[in-house]
């Protein structure tokens, strides 16, 4: 996303994090505002057209840095011919279905008010099953 942050070494966006190469790309004017809602056809768009160069350039796998471009996932992984990990959400089924007790997984976020139940729908679990701090 084309957006100004922060990135220190452990972070999924710095080049540090990572003992191979790594090509990182933004897409030129989408927001995370963008990606509260679910997305327009233009930003998907946009983000298809982003993934596609990298997947030309030769990279094995897509990811991106942010949780609420889970939205994009179904966009991203049908049209390529890569693996593509839209968001660390996309993990909750499998820890649901790991953890077998009672209770509930809990979700910590940038900002709460921005992750919405439909990001969690996307993601394969139920907003009923999770805690958003």
């Amino acid at each position: 996303m084309d957006e100004k942050v922060v990135r220190v070494p452990g972070d999924v966006g710095h080049k540090d994090t990572y003992p191979f190469p790594v090509i990182f790309s933004v897409v030129k004017g989408v927001k995370v505002r963008d990606l509260v809602s679910p997305p327009t056809p233009t930003i998907r768009e946009k983000s298809l057209l982003s993934a596609l160069k990298l997947a030309r350039k030769g990279v094995r796998v897509i990811a991106t840095s942010c949780g609420l471009a889970v939205l994009l996932q179904n966009t991203l992984s049908t049209s390529l011919d890569v693996p593509v990990i839209t968001s660390g959400l996309l993990a909750l089924p499998l820890l649901k279905s790991i953890f077998s007790a009672p209770g509930s997984i809990g979700v910590i976020t940038a900002d709460s008010r921005l992750l919405k139940p439909w990001h969690l729908e996307a993601a394969g679990v139920s907003a009923n099953d999770i805690v958003v701090k």
